[in-house]
């Protein structure tokens, strides 16, 4: 069974249709949208995947407990965690890019900590992906293509295909690792 935080919409929900495509059961949070977050679900369904909605504020540690606890009731053990969420390279978000750069140091505890038990632990980290909150069209992206090594946006599913390789047999040697999907913007 897959959990993913934030995944009723733009990456998360690439992620989740992704996952339940190559068979996982998912389980999947949002915030507030209910309706797009149940569209997801019933797509899923429709596709012969099986999934679950679950409102939760992943700031909401209570709350994020529940959903986790809701899911295994659903699913059984629980086999894929996504944290979803991008950095901020520009100026002003300072706070949430140091957060972020916390989970590289998390990433490599959590892999010497679980790797013995078979699980492996890696922080994924995309560039501009083409979303509702950040389409790859208008004044923001133009001024964000340039920096590209590709010219262009990625798509949610390339890194959705990324997700669901780290997630199955073929990566079970990645671990501890910052993985950076990000067309050359960081090159």
């Amino acid at each position: 069974m897959a959990f993913v935080q934030g995944g009723s919409r733009g990456i998360g929900a690439a992620i989740v249709r992704r996952l339940a495509r190559e068979g996982a059961q998912v389980a999947f949070t949002y915030v507030s949208s209910a309706g797009p977050a149940e569209a997801l679900a019933e797509e899923v369904k429709a596709a012969g995947g099986q999934a679950l909605a679950l409102r939760a504020d992943s700031a909401d540690a209570a709350a994020l407990q529940l959903a986790v606890d809701d899911a295994v009731k659903a699913f059984g053990r629980l086999d894929i965690l996504v944290n979803n969420a991008e950095r901020m390279p520009f100026a002003g978000g300072a706070p949430y890019a140091m957060s972020k750069s916390a989970l590289v140091g998390l990433t490599k505890g959590m892999a010497r900590d679980l790797g013995p038990q078979g699980i492996t632990v890696n922080n994924l980290q995309p560039g501009p992906v083409d979303t509702d909150m950040n389409p790859a069209s208008g004044e923001f992206a133009e001024s964000l293509i340039p920096l590209m090594a590709v010219g262009r946006y990625g798509q949610a599913d390339e890194i959705a295909s990324f997700v669901a390789y780290l997630a199955g047999p073929e990566a079970g040697y990645i671990t501890g690792a910052s993985l950076t999907v990000d067309g050359g913007f960081a090159a």
